[in-house]
């Protein structure tokens, strides 16, 4: 069982004001976090340190976060980490698609501060 205490996330969304938000929400509970706007940058930054949890948006310009799940399921170093996908688009037929495609969460926005907390808690844990 890993430990919450300085478990390191990985936030990817191209909403800065999401993105400062939930990283600021995180931080607060002792999370190490990365946070960046786009695929690239969130690929670049776990092959410098592979994080715990990678949180990923689902709609974002030129590669969303289902091309980012593909990357990290694709990637024998990277394949294990838990994925967290959320999105401002509550269609069920979205959610099913990310769970078929192998994420391991995912909350729709307004995502409530608490249930984020306890979401990426049991899945840095599990």
């Amino acid at each position: 069982m890993k430990s919450l205490q300085g478990a390191h996330i990985l936030v990817v969304d191209d909403d800065p004001d999401t993105l400062e938000v939930e990283c600021a929400l995180l931080e607060s509970q002792g999370y190490k976090l990365t946070c960046v706007e786009s695929v690239e940058a969130a690929v670049a930054a776990m092959r410098r340190q592979a994080p715990d949890l990678v949180i990923t948006d689902c709609a974002m310009p030129l590669q969303d976060g289902f091309d980012l799940l593909h990357r990290i399921k694709q990637d024998p170093e990277l394949e294990a980490i838990p994925t967290l996908m959320v999105t401002a688009h509550a269609n069920p037929d979205l959610r099913d698609r990310a769970f078929e495609e192998g994420v391991d969460a995912f909350l729709t926005k307004p995502v409530d501060p608490a249930r984020l907390v306890k979401v990426v808690g049991d899945l840095i844990v599990s």
